[in-house]
């Protein structure tokens, strides 16, 4: 079942909340790959998470980026990508940062991550980064020009032209 799958992570998920994930690596990378759906997402974020507080911030940026790909819900998968860039970002790889920073600004901009994935990507393109338009107000956040055409945030709708 899914809590006895889950159980199996316990040690390791203790040993995260009392700082000493150097023994939890090991425990979660073996089941991780074989997981179950409803826990693959779970077991990658936790192994994410033991890499990335031990000083591995290449292989804590992969697991995030597998758990971000297992996700079910699309505030788990911002969630994770936020991880993964942040996990690229102190390994040194900007550009893949900046992959997993703006697919949380284009594809999850509905998600608590957008703000901090703006954030990030200003800094790493120095504020160059501009998000994509769609359509004349789409599903991205309006420019200017388009705010101009009388583009109206709609609430859980999002913008729409017209009054």
């Amino acid at each position: 079942t899914a809590a006895a799958e889950a159980g199996t992570w316990a040690p390791a998920q203790g040993a995260r909340l009392q700082g000493g994930m150097a023994g939890a690596a090991p425990l979660v990378a073996d089941s991780a790959p074989g997981a179950s759906s409803l826990c693959k997402a779970q077991a990658y974020g936790l192994l994410g998470a033991a890499y990335e507080n031990t000083g591995h911030p290449r292989e804590a940026a992969l697991a995030y980026g597998k758990a971000a790909d297992a996700a079910r819900l699309d505030f788990l998968r911002a969630g994770y990508l936020s991880d993964a860039g942040r996990a690229w970002t102190e390994a040194g790889d900007s550009a893949k940062a900046l992959t997993a920073y703006a697919t949380i600004a284009t594809k999850y901009d509905s998600t608590a991550q957008v703000t901090e994935a703006l954030v990030r990507l200003g800094e790493l393109t120095d504020g160059r980064w501009t998000k994509p338009s769609y359509s004349a107000c789409g599903t991205a956040w309006p420019t200017e020009a388009q705010t101009a055409k009388a583009c109206t945030w709609r609430g859980a709708w999002g913008w729409a032209t017209g009054a």
